[in-house]
Order: C-alpha cells, then structure tokens, then sequence
C-alpha cells in the first residue's frame, strides 16, 4: 500500500472525517518530528494533503520500533492499542512498509473510519506534564476513604503544581481530559475521550 493509493482512499471520505484523519495523522508528525502542528499542515499540498502527510509519516515510522507504532496507532485509531495489536502492526511494518497496518480491506485501524461512532474527536499528545487519572473518583459519589484522599491530593496538586486530570471511557481504553479547576471531575466536560495518552491508574 503506497502513500498515493492510500491517499485516494482517505480523499473518498468525507470531508468531516478526512480533516479530523489528516490532524491525527499530523499530531503523530509533530511528536515524532518535533515540528509545530501548524507546519506540519502548512507543508502540505492542499491538493495532494493526504498523500503529503503519508509519505511523511512512512519516513517518520522508519525503522518501524514498538513505540513509533503504539504513538501511531493510538492518534490515528483514537485509542490505546493493545500489546497484541503493536506486535501485529511493527510485523505488518517490517513485511510490508510502516503503512502496512492501514489498508482500505481490513476492519483494524482502517483509515477513513473512526473507531467511535459519530464525529471524530480531537486527539491530544501530552508530554511534559503530569497527568493526574481520577476517574474511579470522578464516577462515584462516595466522600470517605479512598475517594476522599484522592480528592484532597488532587486539589493540591492543583493548586500547588500544573497539572492534567484525567478519566477513562468505560467502552474502549480511551482517555477524556479536564481542566484542573475541576479536581473531583475530570471527565465532566465531554465524559467521552478526547485524548489518546497513556496513564496509571487510580
């Protein structure tokens, strides 16, 4: 599967979802690349955007490790992948191209489609920061023990340093952020994932 022909499949879609595919595609651009978002997009061809960002991300997954493909397929899939789906996609990469694991026939992190229903959602690579996963205390009412002492760190940790709060999806390993002016509900703003990050749990 080349660039180009991958590329047309991608164009086919619509227009929604080629646009939200494209800045997934350029997120994992930026962090492996170290570029801005915006020069990422500005780079590229808006007649030949799609096939653009492809071939920048075969060159950017070269050689194709366990982390470049994990950072891939959580952006562009808008989930955490299991271990058995990286080892399948680096195997797929060394026989057949880091673009190997997207093809238009398979159901797997098929580009064009989402993994959620509905829109796409904004994909997120945070580093640098401390994410602080609260979600067991998000989702219960519950103001004794546990629960107690993660509310009461989380609001220093808030006052006292920068921080991310974050919460999980009870569907798929997805990870919703939240302002930390909100330590006792870090999935309030959208209680859907709007982030692809990794995290302890809590």
């Amino acid at each position: 599967m080349t660039p180009s022909s991958l590329a047309r499949h991608v164009d086919r879609r619509g227009g929604h979802r080629r646009t939200a595919l494209r800045d997934r595609i350029a997120t994992v651009l930026t962090t492996l690349e170290g570029a801005g978002p915006g020069d990422v997009v500005a780079s590229a061809p808006r007649e030949q955007a799609s096939a653009h960002l492809l071939e920048r991300l075969e060159r950017a997954l070269q050689p194709p490790t366990a982390e470049k493909m994990w950072l891939s397929l959580a952006v562009i899939g808008g989930s955490l992948p299991t271990h058995a789906a990286v080892v399948s996609a680096v195997r797929r990469a060394r026989l057949d191209g880091p673009l190997g694991r997207y093809r238009p026939g398979g159901r797997a992190h098929r580009l064009g489609w989402p993994a959620e229903r509905g829109p796409w959602r904004d994909v997120k690579v945070i580093t640098g920061r401390v994410l602080i996963d609260l979600h067991h205390t998000s989702q219960t009412d519950f103001a004794t023990g546990i629960q107690r002492v993660a509310r009461q760190v989380a609001q220093r940790w808030c006052r006292d340093h920068d921080v991310t709060l974050i919460g999980w999806t009870a569907i798929t390993p997805r990870c919703a952020s939240s302002a930390p002016t909100r330590p006792t509900a870090p999935c309030t703003e959208t209680n859907r994932p709007s982030t692809a990050k990794a995290s302890t749990g809590g």
